[in-house]
């Protein structure tokens, strides 16, 4: 961020009754393989359900490494908050991303795992809707050098309708997929596991993954049909582009729970040391590694193999002076290296079943593994013919 903010321009935009995931849809036509993202809420007389976002033309990425303090760099980052009367600016000027669940381990000393990936990703200088629920209104906000929200309006206007895509099956599963721990190897972890719930640790939770080619599917196909099958108060699609030394990387799911509201928007300005201290009192969750949370988390490192990375992951915004939400990301998908890649949560107590928890946990996860089928049928499906001359 920069001592003088570039100048923002704000535009009002007649229909309050906007579609944001339709908005999203048209704006990425445009900018095809660039960073963008959509956040959107349902849940709209919560505060925390106040906004939806869309934002395009990402001016830059932030890929912190593993190791790295990923809350401190981020928020010694920010700038101060704009007025009042600028609070949508400053979601122009906000960083959108996640940090990982690898925190847990920096913040609670807890020895990483072998192959853990960055500590946060975060876009930065977007063109930004924004949808404010409690007030009904939607405005696009951008940079006044080049015209950016002029130019973001024009594309709404000529922008291509989205392709209706068909009715998803709730039970459809993809063709080809494969679990990260077959149905033995994954009671036989849940059996171990019970060796570690005696008082005070109650509860854990374990995470399954599963994946499946992409092959010719959108990943924002399965977005549509998560949209349609979920009940979530949140969803999001993050697309952070291709990294010099990464290929591209996209993220989608649905949000149960706001893990971290910072403050309001147009609320008072929070040190950085309270903003810190909120967003590492958010690692772990219990509802991605159980009760008693700590002692929880060391025993999933000594059950667990593999990084969790998204899963578990704190995803949202943070604007200049510290206005911010937080969404816990409890099933997360990832389209990356040419796979869908699924985590889901195993919860589990001293009395669970060990060989019924993989079948459990499928039908948990239904939602997001019908939703990658509909993308796969989306793909599959013969292309409207284009109108005649």
């Amino acid at each position: 961020m920069t001592d003088t903010p570039e100048e923002m321009v704000v535009i009002d935009l007649p229909d309050p009754a906007l579609d944001p995931a339709v908005v999203y849809a048209k704006l990425r036509s445009y900018t095809p393989g660039r960073a963008s993202f959509l956040l959107e809420s349902r849940d709209h007389a919560a505060p925390a359900g106040r906004y939806s976002l869309v934002g395009y033309r990402v001016r830059s990425g932030e890929m912190m490494p593993p190791g790295v303090d990923a809350i401190a760099a981020q928020v010694d980052g920010l700038g101060p908050a704009g007025p009042s009367s600028a609070t949508v600016e400053a979601f122009a000027r906000a960083s959108m991303g996640y940090f990982s669940y690898g925190n847990t381990h920096r913040i609670h000393g807890i020895r990483g795992w072998e192959d853990e990936s960055v500590s946060g990703y975060f876009l930065n200088g977007a063109t930004v809707v924004v949808f404010d629920h409690h007030e009904r209104r939607v405005c696009v906000v951008g940079r006044k050098a080049g015209r950016l929200a002029e130019r973001c309006v024009w594309e709404l206007e000529h922008g291509p309708e989205p392709q209706p895509l068909g009715a998803p099956q709730p039970l459809a599963r993809p063709e080809s997929l494969r679990a990260a721990l077959d149905d033995e190897q994954l009671a036989a972890r849940v059996a171990r596991a019970k060796r570690y719930l005696f008082a005070p640790l109650e509860t854990l939770v374990l995470a399954q993954g599963y994946s499946t080619p992409v092959g010719a599917a959108d990943p924002f196909d399965a977005y549509w049909a998560l949209r349609a099958l979920s009940r979530a108060p949140a969803l999001f699609f993050v697309d952070f582009g291709a990294s010099p030394i990464t290929p591209p990387l996209q993220l989608l799911g649905a949000a149960s729970r706001p893990a971290v509201v910072l403050r309001a928007s147009d609320g008072p300005a929070c040190s950085g040391d309270a903003l810190q201290e909120s967003l590492r009192a958010a690692f772990p969750s219990e509802a991605v590694v159980g009760a008693n949370r700590i002692d929880a988390a060391r025993a999933v490192r000594r059950l667990e193999d593999t990084s969790r990375e998204h899963f578990g992951a704190l995803l949202g915004y943070l604007c200049p002076g510290g206005a911010g939400c937080f969404a816990l990301v409890e099933r997360v998908i990832s389209a990356r290296g040419g796979l869908f890649e699924l985590s889901v949560p195993v919860p589990m107590r001293a009395d669970t079943d060990p060989v019924a928890v993989a079948d459990a946990t499928r039908a948990a996860a239904a939602a997001e593994l019908a939703a990658i089928r509909a993308a796969h049928d989306a793909a599959r499906a013969p292309k409207p013919e284009p109108p005649a001359e």
